[in-house]
Formats: structure tokens, C-alpha cells, sequence
């Protein structure tokens, strides 16, 4: 009996998928936080765009980003409307469970769900690196890094954006991980 519980258990560590990143349940040091996270990270984007006339989502391979130590995100996707890097601070969270699973429903990304599944609490206890941003008349919004893992980071952004054709809000979301070496 002793046998089958050890062979059981051999199985089970080797057919649960290892998890090469570091958990940041609890972790609300920034330095702390953005030490661990400081590099180039790669990502698969998918943004839901709602106005008036209009109501679709696009996904955009590739996306690049690098956050540094100081915490200053440089984003790709948003690049192409800020011209500025942005400067990300730590604070009190802004989504809680619900919310998140609700933009990655809003934004057809549910699959990111599962991938930080392993995490052993919810977004509210992790630390949200977040930070608000201008791009031009009419557009602003704030970008979120959630880091499930030092290797998981949900990004998520909102966006208002105004113009002659009324109000578009904009909704992004991402899986970024270490973006693989050149």
C-alpha cells in the first residue's frame, strides 16, 4: 500500500506542470517588487475596443514591453498612443477577482485565467504596479501590471478616448512573460 501512495505521489509531482517563477502573493514592498520584475517581457495583447458605431476586439501577437527597476513601463501597443514611458507605483489595489475575470472575459482573453491559476491568492492580494497616462486630445487611461509570478504578469489598460465620433472606451489586456533572448 505504502508502494501505490509513493508511486501516486510521484506521478502527481511530475504531471503537475512546474512553475519556473517566484509567487508575489502578499509582497507590497515596491523596491521589492520591481527588483523582481525588472527586464523585457513578450506577450500576445487583445483589446476590445466600444463606441457608438463601433464594437470589436483585436488580438496583436508580439506585444514588447521592458519595466525597469524604477518602475517606468515602455509598452509597444501603448507606445503607438503615449509617446512617454510610464511611471508605475504601487498602491492599494484596484481589481479585485471579479474585476479581473471580468475585463479578460470583455477583452475574449479568459485563457490568461488559467495560466496564473497556480497562484495561491487572488489579484487583491498581490501587488497592482499601476500608473495613468495622456497620449494626444482626448485619449487617456492607466495601465495595471498584475505579477501573479516574477515570470506572469497580467497587464491590463483601460483607455478613454474622445474625438469627433464620440467616446471610445478601450479595454487591453495581456499574459506578459520574460521576453526570450535575441
Amino acid at each position: 500500500m505504502k508502494m501505490l501512495t509513493a508511486s501516486a505521489l510521484v506521478l502527481t509531482l511530475f504531471a503537475t506542470p512546474a512553475l519556473a517563477g517566484e509567487s508575489l502573493c502578499n509582497w507590497h514592498d515596491q523596491e521589492r517588487v520591481l527588483a523582481s520584475l525588472a527586464g523585457d517581457f513578450a506577450g500576445d495583447l487583445s483589446v476590445q475596443i466600444e463606441a457608438e458605431t463601433v464594437s470589436t476586439t483585436k488580438a496583436f501577437e508580439g506585444d514588447r514591453a521592458t519595466l525597469t527597476a524604477e518602475g517606468v513601463l515602455s509598452d509597444a501597443f501603448l507606445g503607438d498612443l503615449v509617446r512617454d514611458p510610464i511611471a508605475l507605483t504601487l498602491g492599494a489595489p484596484l481589481y479585485d477577482v471579479d474585476a479581473v475575470d471580468d475585463l479578460l472575459w470583455t477583452a475574449e482573453t479568459e485563457w490568461i485565467a488559467d495560466a496564473v491559476s497556480m497562484t495561491p491568492c487572488g489579484p487583491e492580494a498581490l501587488p497592482q504596479l499601476s500608473g495613468a497616462f495622456v497620449g494626444g486630445e482626448g485619449l487617456e487611461g492607466r495601465v495595471t501590471l498584475i505579477p501573479y509570478f516574477t515570470d506572469k504578469i497580467v497587464m491590463i489598460f483601460e483607455i478613454d478616448y474622445s474625438g469627433e465620433w464620440g467616446l471610445s472606451e478601450i479595454t487591453g489586456t495581456a499574459l506578459m512573460e520574460p521576453a526570450p533572448k535575441d
